[in-house]
């Protein structure tokens, strides 16, 4: 560990011991225990307020580092398999071969000269591809193909007849286009820009995707699982609903196995760690109660989509809840573990350790 990292752990150590009245020694002994023997980062330490002393003995056996845990999910996901997931156009094509509800494919960009629309017609040129999205009327996502938490993911928006970067309208799309088919190191999908269900828009003010994570595992008699189940709504303006651990003041709700809303999670920037709290809050700051629209078909996408991905047997799916029903978005053999602040993790762990049992 470089010095000059160390101070600034040092400091921050010091910082939080001091704010929450924390023992000093211990703080330091505790974060050194968490980072060297269970493999926690710092920012997991401190935004997961991991230096509490009063997390009980039980508590800390439900927690685990997503470094720890990732060997986990290694053993439980053949190798050979993950490219299903984590290419996100071998994954577009599983679920349709599958008959899963994924977006419309509009266009797949490829630095490599194979650039084509969703209906395999070539795309030869920047020119091409502006000229042709005139068939496609609508607002429209881009990602990496094996991009990962939100990161290179652009929008387009399409009003008065045209198309136009939804951060930067100015911008011309050509020029946009040239940067990605020329200098891109990764391949681009562009998909239909769902949005969320109107009840769903009622609750949060908020037009934009907000997705649900269901996380799904294949026991020992390969019968699928619903193990994890939330939903991330983003602040208002935002472009995604990348969590982030809360620091773009964004909520992780919790929800029961009815799919109600039970608890949420979001950053407290006074003590500068997430926090739990009861229920979910409207556009007013009135907590209510809310159900997830479709809910049923939403577990059953899920549990359909877990048994097609095998011999996969754990996967974290990101679900848009529209209101034309349920569509997977992503599927992610890595996903992260539950923070304390959401519960144990202990049952999912031995799960997970008794696959490895049974798919070496």
């Amino acid at each position: 560990m470089k010095l000059s990292k160390l101070f600034v752990i040092l400091k921050r150590i010091n910082e939080v011991a001091s704010f929450n009245k924390y023992s000093r020694i211990a703080s330091y002994l505790r974060f050194f225990y968490l980072a060297v023997s269970k493999q926690y980062s710092p920012v997991e330490i401190f935004m997961e307020d991991l230096l509490n002393p009063s997390w009980s003995a039980d508590e800390r056996r439900g927690m685990i580092s997503k470094e720890r845990f990732l060997r986990l999910q290694e053993q439980a996901n053949p190798a050979s398999y993950r490219y299903l997931t984590e290419d996100k156009i071998a994954f577009h094509h599983h679920c349709v071969k599958n008959d899963l509800a994924v977006p419309e494919l509009v266009a797949i960009l490829d630095t490599e000269g194979g650039s084509c629309w969703g209906d395999g017609e070539k795309i030869k040129t920047e020119n091409d591809l502006q000229r042709g999205l005139a068939r496609f009327p609508y607002g429209i996502v881009a990602k990496p193909v094996h991009g990962y938490h939100g990161n290179g993911v652009f929008v387009l928006n399409f009003a008065e007849g045209r198309h136009y970067l939804a951060n930067d309208p100015s911008q011309p799309l050509l020029e946009l286009f040239k940067e990605l088919l020329n200098g891109s190191t990764d391949k681009y999908i562009l998909q239909k820009m769902l949005y969320s269900h109107k009840a769903i828009v009622t609750l949060t003010g908020i037009t934009i995707l907000q997705s649900l994570r269901l996380v799904t595992y294949l026991d020992e008699d390969d019968r699928p699982r619903l193990v994890i189940r939330k939903i991330k709504l983003p602040k208002k303006g935002s472009l995604i609903d990348n969590f982030s651990w809360g620091i773009n003041e964004g909520r992780l709700c919790l929800i029961d196995e009815r799919g109600n809303i039970e608890s949420t999670i979001k950053l407290s920037h006074i003590e500068n760690y997430l926090k739990r709290y009861d229920g979910v809050q409207d556009t007013d700051g009135k907590t209510v109660k809310f159900t997830i629209p479709w809910w049923d078909k939403c577990v059953s996408l899920v549990l359909n989509a877990q048994m097609a991905f095998a011999p996969l047997r754990t996967i974290g799916w990101d679900v848009a809840v529209t209101d034309d029903g349920p569509f997977l978005i992503e599927g992610n053999v890595f996903w992260d573990p539950l923070m304390p602040q959401e519960g144990s993790m202990c049952d999912i762990c031995d799960l997970l350790a008794k696959s490895n049992d049974y798919t070496q």
